[in-house]
């Protein structure tokens, strides 16, 4: 999209060891809700630890099916928490290495200062922790962190992404390819508030 890097608010991470030795989907149920509610994804691959440290733009990172972790991956992910994101978890999250052993203790948790434990909630700095028992409640949890960012009854999907001169760009998708783009300095709020150099 003319340079830049696209963004979304909702990062899943995909962890084909889980797949392999837990019969963890790789593509989990939820991603189809998700997508029909009109968020805007973005796959992790767990086995890259470059894309985990690459998170600063998503709100939510979803983690459910990551039953396999590296732990060089749980202190970014934390990080990532403490600066202000939403981790929805299991409370099976991390506590395999990326061979499928058990450990005697989660790194994920560990970084984060707290267990994993089944409908837990709660604060680390900034960010959030959602713990739920499967990937069914991931949708509710999700609409609790972030709205979506599809344009409503218009089949039409707004894609974020920084250009190269810093300025936020706000792309227009519909499911037949760019509708248009709106640059400008800052988002635009619900409000409704024009942003400059608008181009349809």
């Amino acid at each position: 999209l003319c340079g830049g890097r696209d963004r979304a608010d909702v990062g899943i991470i995909f962890s084909p060891e889980s797949r392999d030795l837990y019969s963890q989907r790789l593509l989990p149920d939820f991603v189809g809700e998700l997508l029909d509610r009109g968020y805007c994804l973005r796959g992790l691959w767990e086995p890259y630890t470059d894309e985990l440290r690459a998170m600063d733009d998503l709100r939510v990172l979803v983690a459910t099916s990551a039953v396999c972790l590296r732990e060089a991956n749980a202190a970014p992910i934390a990080e990532w928490v403490r600066r202000g994101g939403t981790l929805i978890a299991t409370p099976a999250t991390g506590w395999c290495d990326e061979y499928g052993r058990w450990r005697g203790a989660n790194p994920l948790a560990e970084a984060l200062g707290q267990p994993l434990a089944e409908h837990a909630d709660f604060t680390v700095g900034d960010g959030r922790v959602v713990c739920v028992a499967d990937g069914g409640a991931v949708p509710a949890s999700v609409a609790e962190a972030v709205a979506p960012c599809l344009v409503s009854g218009a089949g039409v999907g707004c894609h974020r992404r920084t250009g190269d001169d810093g300025r936020t760009v706000l792309a227009l998708v519909g499911h037949d390819g760019p509708v248009g783009e709106v640059t400008g300095s800052r988002v635009c709020s619900g409000s409704g508030t024009m942003l400059p150099q608008t181009t349809m």
